[in-house]
């Protein structure tokens, strides 16, 4: 069938050639206009609701590639069954053949087939235990098969006719059949003889079926007759009797409650067995109705028919759920394997399918604990579990092997939580024995307790850095635990109630904890004191969570809501609601976008954090939640629940980059398996400190605990310590032996130690990445630095030029390291998924690309001459790439543990790697073998450095000494000792005399290598060392440390350099130029520093803003630079050290900034790739340069994505899929509004939308959980319904989204009102009847809170904040008794345009004065919003009103006396006036004069302008100055709109003489008449001004000169006629108009108020406008007083009126439904009572007739007795 949709823009094949260009360029057309609406949204949907009603014809499910299709049959196949573990399906064909499909076997043909029938089979059934296999067929025998072994066991035979059906019995025992002889057989399996024969059918058997309990039997018939048997007594119970032809198929479900019928006449049929009547029909076959089945559960029921297809049923809605379709001829078999997640189909065509229905529930299940399951955790690397577990057990598991690993006993109560350790090698654990107990993963043992808590323990779990352990009780404390020192550092108090969940910081510096009292406190671990409290929920908070970024935290409370906390501004940032019991552990996937959450109502719950709803929900534990957790990778999440099970959730990442490696034939041959498994259990890949000390102490504490509880084993453990002990000194002594002959004569010969330093003060600073740096590499000439970012980009600074040099996306999973070729024409970077990409830093394109390893890669390194590349990962393998032939050379095996550290040779031929497996490896990179081994013997290798003639290595471990090691011997050469802790690197000087190490315990020591002792010790960091660095001339030694301090040592003079450089966050790398004029430093916090030491010069500081700087970026002159906070970016000047300008809404995870060579600012979005410019000094942007680009395949619809079902059931993804491309609504599911189709993200009720299906969509709002989604271009569905002109579907969404105002805290309100948020406006504009309904309760309460406190400014008082919750303080303050106020506070529930004079705030208000609803204003949404902008634009609105009254005071002293003061002054005010004019003509364009004051205000500035001039030439004219005065007057009146009190009365002029307009009129009319007549009346006198005019005019105001009239002529008849008209009749005429005007007026007050006031916000706003200010939205919040209500004034005669008649026609409407109630329940009782009077009546009547037909049949028994006595009387007398 040809696709209709074959346009370019639609077609897969044409998708695919389309020549991106053209699009682009059509689709950026169409942005630049800003014309989407044909090829941005409306066209797109068009394309979908096409592309899914043609595909309709097709086959869905072949594009979802759910069917497994089984070919082999040579004949139709009639009947098929799953084997109850549903590994096996078996047919039965009309070619005699029963076959046996394996459904995990990928070879789809392959099968067993069982041979022996004579005739076709008919039916087949598995055992319920699976070992047999029973099949009927037309050979009127049932064979019992044993399908594994392949042969047949036994042989029923009894039937006389054709065996149509049977069924196993639920325990086995018993087997049913049915057959054409019209018996229904039971026969024994285990005597496998026949037990009875139930007969009772008059026509075939067709079907037969088992009840779940074994108590029923139920038998269909050729009839149409079903009856169903007792099993106990073999009788039959009762018949159901309804269907109009015979009967094919019946099936019970699960429950046994109802059985299902299908039969020709296309119904399936639900009865009751209970009940024993039918309960309802589905219809929706178009033939014969041959199979059903019903899934596990019972909800869904699958039927197939001789109309090729297959329908799955809901039962509970009573309805389709959606049809597969694949089949060519009728389908006479269907199955539900025993999950309920395939179905098994054989048809006529031959063929046996098996259709998949499930997807993303749960990848597996771990079972073990014998209690309920409390919490589970990740491994830092992501490889294991630990659970914990009511049996007092904590069980690790092997998430890839999917089983049990250790298992922990020893508390003495249940465990109620545990956490990992950062490094992966200890698990501690709390309990209700009062205990917090530390494991040992390597070891599998416990390694130390703790002890102080008064009460049962909650919580505990390792900080950050692993040094220390917070835990919470019941006895209302936090306790800070010393892991190295093992004792009680801190206890935090303050809590009133029991503390439930402890959370450190992402960075340690904050612990969070959550408690019984309803609150959460922030405590500071540095100064060991309460920071603040966060108050919110209603009831006990139960869990806390920290966002892997640290920026936000999440709390789970027993009031059924999370929390999300904004951590930098202290307060609410938003809320969920969705759960419906307690929430009970909530976890951060790493990138931070979502949460998601477990509850004792036994759901999943995941939440997408930036569009602020749920995102889905996962169903599956049958129990409470108790813990969740996310993988490292964010790809799974494992939970556990009081169901005793562990469940693993995979969830699919559309983010995973496909990889190809090329491999030599050569090398391929070479390759062996990986290194044997090692048998313990892995750690992750960070080394601790906490753990070497756990680890240097575990001996000692486990003979302490041993000699507590045996006195003879401490005796032989004391013993065997001695014995370690001499073992460890011996062994140093042996280390410290030394050959010096060697290592002498290579090193005598180097260079001497220089002196100075040349710089002191830092260049500049490198700053862009959003997420950590991890990796940075210089360039070989020094000029171009490298770094990469877990934010998935690679950055290249010039040096020279100090500034980006260039930007690229690198990997997807971020980047882990990267380093520079040799010669500096390629970089290599890693990923950390285990990918390798190398790119040329020609174009900084892609050279290619391979999948590495399958860990993270750790280190990549080039040899010297850069042909090769060498990774280590935590793979245990180390590989050696090929960069000429692109493709691995080798891959080393060898190492047992994680890979760490890798170093080539300077000659390039040799590679030392060093692994946790405590061995240094000495690979040869030509033979690729390994060489050579040194050994440890209980330290791990942290680093290793070759000496520059590489003949030793140093090495750096964790048993606190540096190792020099002969490579030739293998041997220590000698050892350094002095640090007293972990030693975290090493470096060997150029000369190679001189060695430096860095270690924890925050010291720098120098080493004499030729001395072999410590020469001098640099003291000054606070905390970790993690790297240093030699310049290349040795006179500079920089370190970094974790303490956030980079420090310039002089290597001779042994001190620090004059200026240590301070940093916001740790140092992690650090490197210095081979010229020694520049320092390099890479930062925890992605900022980047460039320093030299020729001067001295302090920081700049940020004057008075207390904000958190995230970045700063320097212009390439200097003379500015950029701070960047998380939502705005600040430029400041730096030579005069002040702010030029804010721009405010650029967030920082969308947008980045940076200098261009003009140093203009540049930001781009990160999405859409839009660019804007601004001039640094004065902020103005620069409209040339703006650019908009975008991703053109997110703007095009892709077919493909039709088929995803993101994380949606397949059965409910299917089922909206076929009811739209069926076009049959009423199919929707009443949560089909979750399913997202296609990459644009439409809901079905966006298309609903746009097809104006307004029955449909009042049908599915009818359940009040639906909420309103966003599509992939930000739009709520009412947008299609507005753009497609369906009123009616408009003003039902509008109508739903009204009665959501009713509960504003529930999750539904927020996630409908954030939908609609791009679509206000086209709200407004549409001006629904009841849009003012809904803008009315767009402004409300979230909570019933009453603030006291003494206000800030005067009620109400209106603020916009970013937030969408608001806090007390930010309106009222303390104060005295008499100012204390009550307060309540409200607030909008989307974000409105902050910035006056932004694009989007003069949009807003033509948008609200467009509107022809003009009830809107009188909303408080509409007035709050109005009254902000006018409070902000006071000052503007008095100046222009004193320029206009000004203008007017000026031109009267001009004309007492002309002066130049006067007339200059004159002219510069209405030039600014004429200015006013202009701007807003350019801004509005041609709109603007339509407006008629408008027009008179450009007259009036003109006039005023050229009368000046003329005044000045010594020019006038009286017509012209009254004009120009009258003009002025007029103008000066529109300044009483200023003031609140005479707007009021300028708009009731100006409504005046509108509606007097045609009284006016009459009035000239009649006046111009009775001139004319009076006129007439004088003979000889001419027709002018004064007889046509004044005199008429003056009878309307009483002159009248009577002198002449002498008696009753035409001249008093006209006065008179004149007085009555003019005077009397139009007089009151005008009076009663003017009564009634104002009657409207008072009626309309309030709207021309607010109209007034939005005339004059747009005006001033069209000229702020000009200084380009950005957009920018914020929450409006509005602090009201508690008690007070509105003033309401005198609304006139008619609005009192529509108020009485509205509060009438309210209590009549109440009235009349209780009247109709009432006369309905009376109704109702009386058809009742008739019903009830009607069947006794006829009760009485059957008992009276059969009691008299009784009577009768006694008299007829007696006569018939008395008869034949007279006949046998009669009989003997003959």
């Amino acid at each position: 069938m040809a696709d209709p949709l074959k346009r370019p823009l639609l077609n897969k094949s044409s998708l695919r050639s389309l020549r991106t260009a053209n699009r682009r360029d059509t689709l950026y057309s169409a942005l630049k206009g800003g014309d989407l609406r044909k090829l941005g949204k409306l066209e797109e949907m068009k394309k979908v609701i096409n592309y899914l009603e043609w595909q309709a014809k097709n086959s869905f499910e072949e594009k979802f590639n759910r069917v497994q299709t089984f070919l082999g049959h040579t004949s139709p196949v009639n009947c098929v069954s799953i084997s109850p573990d549903g590994k096996y399906v078996a047919s039965g064909s009309e070619d005699k053949q029963v076959r046996v499909w394996c459904i995990q076997k990928e070879k789809e043909s392959e099968s067993l087939i069982l041979s022996g029938h004579t005739e076709t089979v008919s039916c087949v059934c598995f055992s319920p235990d699976g070992r047999l296999l029973m099949s009927g067929s037309w050979d009127k025998t049932i064979r019992a098969w044993c399908f594994k072994r392949g042969n047949e066991e036994f042989i029923l035979n009894g039937h006389t006719s054709t065996v149509r059906g049977i069924c196993f019995s639920p325990d086995g025992n018993f087997l049913v059949s049915g057959s054409d002889d019209k018996h229904v057989k039971i026969w024994n399996m285990n005597t496998q003889t026949l037990e009875c024969n139930l007969i009772g059918h008059t026509a075939d058997v067709r079907c037969v079926a088992f009840s779940p309990n074994g108590r029923h039997i139920a038998s269909g018939a050729w009839n149409r007759i079903i009856k169903i048997w007792k099993a106990q007594g073999y009788r039959e119970d009762f018949e159901l009797r309804g269907h109009t032809s015979d009967v094919r198929c019946v099936c019970f479900n699960p429950s046994g409650e109802y059985l299902v019928s299908g039969s020709w006449e296309k119904y399936i049929k639900v009865w009751s067995i209970q009940d024993k009547v039918q309960v309802f029909e589905l219809l929706g076959h178009n033939s014969t109705v041959n199979s059903l089945k019903f899934n596990p559960d019972g909800k869904f029921l699958v039927s197939g028919s001789d109309d090729n297809t297959l329908r799955v049923w809901s039962l509970e809605e009573q309805r389709e759920e959606f049809e597969l379709t694949g089949h060519t001829a009728a389908v006479r078999g269907v199955f539900f394997s025993p999950v309920g997640k395939t179905i098994v189909s054989v048809s006529v065509d031959k063929s046996v399918k098996v259709w998949d229905l499930e997807d993303r529930m749960e990848e597996f299940v771990l079972t073990g604990h014998a209690g309920s399951v409390r919490g589970v955790v990740y491994s830092p690397n992501g490889k294991y579990i630990a659970t914990c577990s009511d049996d007092k057990t904590i069980k690790v598991w092997n998430v890839n092997e999917r089983k049990e690993e250790l298992d922990f006993k020893g508390h003495n109560g249940f465990v109620s939580n545990m956490c990992f350790s950062p490094c992966g090698k200890f698990i501690v654990s709390s309990s209700i024995d009062l205990t917090i107990r530390v494991w040992s993963l390597k070891k599998g043992s416990q390694k130390f307790e703790l002890t102080g808590h008064k009460s049962i323990i909650r919580f505990a779990c390792f900080s950050p850095d692993g040094k220390l352990i917070a835990s919470c009780a019941d006895d209302r404390t936090v306790k800070i635990w010393n892991v190295k020192d093992r004792i009680e550092e801190a206890e935090f108090l303050g809590h009133t109630a029991e503390v439930n969940n402890v959370a450190f910081h992402p960075l340690g510096l904050f612990l969070a904890s959550g408690s019984w009292d309803s609150t959460i406190k922030m405590w500071n671990l540095k100064k060991k004191q309460l920071e603040y409290d966060l108050l919110g929920h209603s009831d006990y908070v139960r869990v806390v969570c920290f966002t892997p970024n640290g920026n936000y935290l999440a709390s789970g409370s027993w009031d059924k809501s999370i929390i999300i906390w904004n951590l930098a501004e202290r307060r609410e940032e938003m809320r969920f609601y969705g759960h419906f019991s307690t929430i009970s552990c909530l976890s951060f996937s790493p990138d931070s976008k979502f949460l998601a959450s477990g509850s004792w109502d036994k759901l999943i719950k995941i939440w997408n954090i930036p569009e602020q709803r749920e995102e889905f929900e996962f169903a599956g534990h049958i129990s409470e939640v108790r813990g969740i957790c996310y993988s490292p990778d964010g790809e799974y999440f494992v939970s556990c629940s009081d169901d005793r099970t562990i469940k693993f959730w995979k969830i699919n990442n559309d983010e995973n980059e496909e990889y190809s490696i090329t491999e030599s034939p050569s090398d391929e041959e070479d390759k062996s398996p990986q290194g044997n498994k090692n048998d313990s259990l892995e750690v992750s890949e960070e080394q601790d400190q906490s753990e070497n000390d756990v680890d240097d102490k575990n001996k000692d504490e486990e003979n302490k605990d041993k000699e507590n509880k045996d006195e003879e084993n401490k005796d032989e453990e004391n013993k065997e310590d001695e014995v370690n002990k001499e073992d460890e000194e011996n062994k140093e002594d042996e280390g410290k032996k030394f050959n010096l002959v060697r290592f002498k004569t290579k090193l005598i010969s180097r260079c001497s130690i220089e002196e100075k330093f040349a710089d002191k003060r830092q260049e500049y600073e490198f700053s862009g990445h959003e997420r950590d740096v991890c990796s940075v590499s210089f360039s070989p000439d020094t000029t171009l630095v490298a770094s990469g970012s877990r934010d998935q980009t690679i950055r290249v600074w010039n040096l020279v030029k100090q500034r980006e040099e260039a930007k690229f996306y690198a990997h997807k999973a971020g980047v882990s390291c990267l380093a520079y070729s040799p010669k500096g024409s390629t970089i290599a970077s890693s990923s950390w998924r285990g990918s390798i990409k190398v790119w040329l830093t020609s174009d900084y394109s892609e050279k290619f690309k391979v999948k590495a390893h399958a860990a993270q890669i750790r280190h990549i390194c080039f040899n010297n001459e850069g042909k090769y590349l060498a990774t280590c990962s935590f793979d245990k393998t180390i590989k050696i790439w090929n960069m000429i032939q692109q493709e691995l050379k080798c891959e080393l095996l060898g190492h047992s543990s994680e890979v760490r550290c890798a170093c080539f040779s300077p000659n390039g031929k040799s590679l030392a790697t060093g692994s946790w497996d405590k061995s240094i490896k000495i690979w040869d990179v030509k033979t690729q073998t390994q060489v050579g081994e040194l050994l440890e013997d209980s330290s791990i290798i942290t680093c290793v450095s070759y000496s520059s003639d590489g003949l030793f290595i140093a090495s750096a471990s964790d048993d606190k000494a540096v190792k020099i090691w002969n490579i030739e011997t293998e041997e220590v050469e000698f050892q350094l000792f002095g640090h007293t802790d972990c030693v975290r690197c090493v470096m060997f000087s150029l000369d190679g005399l001189h060695l430096a190490s860095a270690s924890d315990d925050k010291s720098i020591k120098f080493w004499n290598l030729k001395e072999k002792k410590e020469e001098f010790e640099l003291v000054g960091h606070s905390a970790t060392i993690y790297s240093i660095c030699f310049s290349e001339d040795f006179k500079l030694l920089a370190s970094a440390s974790e303490d956030r301090t980079v420090k310039i040592w002089n290597v001779r003079s042994q001190n620090e350099g004059p200026i240590p450089s301070k940093f916001g966050s740790p140092v992690k790398r650090i490197c210095i130029s081979p010229t020694s004029k520049l320092q390099y430093t890479g930062n925890f916090d992605s900022s980047f520093n460039l320093w030299t030491f020729e001067e001295q010069r302090g920081q700049f500081e940020n004057p008075g803003e207390a904000i958190n700087i995230n970045s700063l970026i320097f212009s390439l002159d200097g003379k500015y630079f950029i701070s960047r906070t998380y939502e705005n970016i600040l430029i400041w000047d730096a030579i005069r050290k002040k702010k030029n300008f804010t721009l405010e809404g650029f967030n920082e995870h969308s947008w980045t900034v940076k200098f261009d060579e003009s140093s203009r600012v540049v930001i781009q979005n990160a999405i859409t790739q839009e660019v804007r410019v601004y001039h640094s000094d004065t902020g103005q942007e620069d409209l040339a340069l703006r650019v908009i680009t975008f991703n053109v395949e997110d703007q095009v619809f892709q077919t493909e994505s039709v088929y995803q079902t993101r994380h949606k059931s397949f059965c409910l993804y299917y089922n909206t899929l076929c009811s739209f491309a069926n076009k049959k609504y009423k199919n929707l599911a009443p949560n089909s509004w979750t399913v997202l189709i296609s990459n644009h993200l439409f809901s079905p009720l966006h298309f609903l939308a746009y097809k104006g299906e307004a029955t449909t969509i009042q049908n599915l709002l009818s359940n009040p959980s639906i909420q309103m989604l966003t599509d992939n271009f930000g739009h709520s569905p009412i947008f299609y319904s507005i753009k497609r002109q369906h009123q009616k579907v408009t003003d039902i969404f509008i109508e739903y989204l009204s009665g959501l105002t009713k509960k504003p805290s529930s999750q539904i309100f927020l996630t409908s009102f954030n939908a609609i948020r791009n679509d206000l406006l086209e709200i407004i504009r549409n001006s629904s009847r009841i849009l003012d309904q809904f803008l009315s309760l767009c402004v409300y309460c979230k909570s019933d809170a009453i603030y006291i406190g003494k206000p800030l400014s005067e009620l109400p008082m209106l603020k916009m904040i970013s937030s969408a919750t608001a806090v007390s303080h930010d309106f009222i303050g303390q104060g005295l008794l008499d100012e204390l106020v009550p307060v309540n506070l409200k607030m909008t529930p989307f974000k409105l345009p902050s910035r006056i004079g932004s694009k989007a705030s003069i949009e807003y208000l033509e948008c609200l004065l467009e509107c022809k609803n003009k009830d809107i204003f009188r909303t408080e949404f509409v007035q709050y919003f109005i009254k902000y902008r006018w409070n902000n634009l006071r000052i503007w609105v008095y100046t222009y009103t004193a320029l206009l009254w000004l203008s007017l005071v000026f031109l009267v002293l001009l004309f007492n006396g002309f002066s130049y003061v006067f007339i200059c002054c004159y002219f510069f005010i209405n030039t600014l006036l004429f200015a006013w004019e202009v701007i807003q003509l350019i801004q509005r364009g041609f709109s603007y004069m339509l407006d008629l004051m408008n027009f008179l205000n450009i007259c009036r500035v003109i006039i005023a302008i050229v009368w000046a001039i003329l005044l000045c030439c010594d020019i006038s004219f009286d017509w012209f100055s009254w004009i120009n005065v009258l003009f002025n007057v007029v103008r000066g009146i529109t300044g009483f709109r200023a003031f609140d009190t005479t707007r009021y009365h300028f708009r009731l002029i100006i409504q005046t003489l509108i509606n007097i307009k045609s009284f006016l009129v009459i009035f000239v009319y009649t006046t111009l008449g009775f001139g004319m007549l009076s006129a007439s009346l004088k003979a000889g006198s001419e027709i002018s001004f004064k007889s046509l005019w004044i005199e008429s005019f003056g009878l309307t105001i009483g002159y009248f000169d009577a002198q002449g009239l002498e008696w009753f002529d035409l001249q008093y008849i006209t006065f008179s006629i004149a007085i009555v008209i003019n005077v009397i009749l139009l007089l009151n005429m005008i009076i009663s108009i003017l009564g009634d005007c104002f009657d409207e007026f008072q009626l309309m007050a309030e709207i021309y108020d607010y109209r007034e006031m939005a005339h004059v916000a747009l005006e001033i706003e069209m000229v702020k406008s000009i200084f380009r200010p950005g957009n920018e939205s914020k929450n409006l919040h509005i602090c009201v007083h508690a008690h007070e209500t509105k003033d309401e004034a005198w609304l006139g005669k008619i609005l009192e009126i529509r108020t009485c008649l509205e509060d009438n026609i309210h209590k009549l409407e109440a009235r009349l439904k209780k009247d109709t109630k009432s006369l309905e329940e009376k109704i109702t009782g009386i058809e009742a009572s008739f019903n009830n009077n009607l069947k006794e009546n006829i009760s009485s009547v059957e008992e009276t007739f059969k009691g008299r037909i009784e009577g009768l049949e006694k008299e007829m028994n007696l006569m018939n007795e008395k008869l034949d006595t007279l006949i046998r009387v009669f009989t003997s007398d003959r």
